[in-house]
């Protein structure tokens, strides 16, 4: 059966301008709670693969912010489902966020977003950052296990990060507790490249200083489509860390 013209653009228009890519944010401004104020060049990268997306800021405080879910779009209306935030792990939150393709990135419009019981108005404006290559690596992953080996020692850790790899740029987000069981929250974002079964990245924001402008070569192996795992040898310690990736869908 023939599809009418009309109907044919009508869906095309709802879909919407794919999202996917890297963004870097470069205006934020909020209203809401007696505050009205506008912050130019904050420190806050954004990845949307397809299907999911992640972001990811550095305070002034050094302090960090993420967030990571999925998304669903209708034309100029994305709603984010946020499921792993710093201090609300694992919590869902919906928010309605209206876009506007610019020349050179988007625009976004948050009519509402509850803050400890306050209601805010969010404006942002992103840049989008030069599109690299494609790769097997490219999507929303989260890590299931962390197995260390030093000399005879064996020891399997259940840690909670994400990472989505997109168009030649990563983005990881986790948080952990120390001995004092006090929680940390920490990310990196940059470039990547990937030569067999090589991944080289270059972090350009993150907390964590040693790792901003040093590549990082790591080995990973594909197991099938969905999962992956990755090994880190620490010369200094002498033991090697497997992590144990698989594909969020």
């Amino acid at each position: 059966m023939a599809i009418l013209p009309w109907l044919s653009c009508k869906q095309e228009e709802k879909k919407g301008a794919s999202m996917s890519g890297a963004y870097q944010l470069t205006q934020m401004s909020y209203k809401g709670g007696g505050i009205d104020t506008t912050i130019q060049g904050s420190q806050q990268v954004k990845i949307y693969s397809p299907t999911h997306y992640m972001f990811a800021s550095l305070g002034a405080d050094s302090s960090v912010g993420f967030g990571f879910g999925a998304y669903d779009q209708e034309g100029d209306v994305i709603t984010e489902h946020n499921t792993y935030r710093p201090g609300y792990l694992d919590s869902a939150m919906s928010v309605r966020v209206e876009v506007k393709r610019t020349d050179n990135g988007y625009e976004q419009h948050i009519p509402e977003l509850m803050v400890s019981g306050v209601s805010y108005a969010m404006d942002e404006k992103y840049t989008q950052l030069p599109a690299g290559t494609s790769s097997v690596l490219d999507g929303a992953w989260e890590q299931v296990k962390s197995i260390t080996v030093k000399g005879t020692d064996t020891v399997t850790a259940s840690v909670k990060q994400f990472k989505m790899y997109q168009g030649g740029y990563f983005l990881f987000v986790h948080q952990y507790s120390d001995s004092a069981q006090k929680a940390h929250s920490g990310f990196g974002f940059g470039t990547f490249t990937v030569s067999g079964n090589t991944v080289t990245e270059k972090n350009s924001l993150s907390n964590y200083k040693a790792l901003v402008g040093m590549p990082i070569s790591v080995a990973f192996q594909m197991d099938g489509d969905d999962a992956y795992s990755q090994s880190i040898t620490d010369t200094t310690n002498h033991s090697v860390t497997t992590e144990y990736y698989k594909r969020v869908k």
